[in-house]
């Protein structure tokens, strides 16, 4: 239990009550959809809405004031709070996953980023970038990094960067920034998710002590300082790619499920040339499709989420069989998440085309989401291909 919620004798909250709480923000988050677009960042109210209903802390560990809860409740938040607004969801779930990221580095980072403040986020460009040389006691970074959605709420920036060695192949490290210490470059000017603020960082000569710059196999291993730091938490010795896969993803089915109920409520009322379209047998098949599509992916990620928490409850062997048929069912939650959206934003007509049309806003979000590299079919199934086959697994997101 969440430590300082037992000294407060206090009662964490469930599972349930904490999406309840995400459902209670859906209205207003729909009320700010478009202001959140224009304005290229989620309102400061939004984000002060999210600590104030404690959905952030959900994957943070409860020794530095976190729920230490499992990502099904994370998952089931992220879609939630996409049926609202899809840049606000996507946001929350980079800023919340990296509670975990955070907590796999060694003690002395996480005392650094949480001591004196348990609210502190950390948003990342984990993509290697810049470039990182071994100085005494620890490193000095330049270069520039993109996509750092939800920079403008982060208080610390997780970057990637290889480091040349005198010998062998370069090493990667992922190096935990003050926000204060990087220059944001505002580049984000996109088709969709713009609420997202996914900024450039820069950094110009920043030192970054040897407990911020964890190597990065270690941390996609789940074999960081972490586990030692909190080792009754199973999420601090769990690979990355065995549980990261529901983030993002679950953004996405939030947002296609958005894409079919407002395509379902507007067509109750929609005419066109004096026809009733609700009453076209091809539009209601189509209306059966995409919802079906949407309820698979949902349904997709729930029970592989929930089967690979109960992996890690029972400490069973993490296998590359369940790693890579994870990722198989999530690129795949994606494709059937991006049909659907597909299929409604099509059958909508001429008025879904204008920028006042709400379902044209959540279409553009959902072709953004589907063109980030976790989100790729080919990426993503090749692995299960490839060892189902007895090949070797080669792939960077695995």
């Amino acid at each position: 239990m969440n430590a300082i919620v037992r000294e407060a004798g206090l009662q964490q909250p469930t599972h349930e009550e904490l999406v309840a709480r995400a459902r209670a923000l859906v209205p207003v988050l729909r009320e700010r959809a478009m202001q959140t677009e224009s304005d290229r960042r989620v309102p400061d109210a939004t984000m002060a809405a999210y600590h104030q209903a404690d959905i952030l802390k959900v994957l943070q560990p409860a020794r530095f004031g976190g729920l230490e809860m499992d990502y099904l409740v994370f998952a089931d938040i992220i879609m939630t709070l996409a049926q609202g607004c899809g840049s606000s969801a996507w946001v929350y779930s980079v800023l919340g996953e990296h509670k975990w990221v955070i907590a796999m580095y060694p003690e002395e980072a996480q005392e650094e980023v949480w001591g004196k403040d348990p609210s502190a986020a950390s948003c990342a460009s984990f993509a290697p970038q810049g470039k990182a040389e071994r100085v005494p006691g620890g490193y000095k970074i330049n270069g520039r990094w993109p996509f750092a959605s939800g920079c403008d709420h982060a208080q610390w920036a997780i970057i990637g960067s290889f480091v040349e060695q005198k010998s062998g192949k370069p090493e990667l490290r992922d190096f935990l920034v003050p926000i204060g210490q990087l220059e944001k470059f505002d580049d984000w000017r996109v088709l969709g998710l713009s609420g997202t603020g996914s900024k450039s960082l820069i950094a110009k000569d920043v030192f970054v002590p040897d407990h911020r710059a964890a190597l990065h196999d270690e941390l996609k291993a789940g074999l960081s300082a972490g586990r030692n730091v909190h080792p009754g938490w199973h999420m601090c010795r769990t690979p990355r790619s065995f549980m990261a896969s529901f983030t993002l993803i679950s953004a996405m089915v939030g947002m296609a499920q958005r894409t079919v109920d407002l395509f379902a409520e507007n067509t109750r009322t929609r005419v066109s040339r004096g026809t009733k379209v609700a009453e076209l047998d091809t539009v209601q098949l189509k209306l059966s499709e995409a919802s079906a599509e949407v309820d698979t992916a949902r349904l997709l990620v729930r029970t592989t989420c929930a089967e690979n928490i109960r992996v890690l409850n029972a400490r069973e062997e993490i296998t590359m069989d369940r790693i890579v048929q994870t990722r198989r069912d999530m690129v795949f939650a994606v494709k059937l998440a991006k049909q659907a959206a597909d299929r409604v934003f099509q059958a909508s007509g001429g008025n879904a085309l204008y920028d006042t049309s709400p379902i044209q806003h959540v279409y553009r979000d959902v072709l953004a989401a589907s063109s980030h590299l976790f989100m790729n079919w080919e990426l993503g199934a090749l692995p299960y291909g490839q060892h189902r086959l007895g090949f070797p697994v080669v792939s960077p997101l695995i």
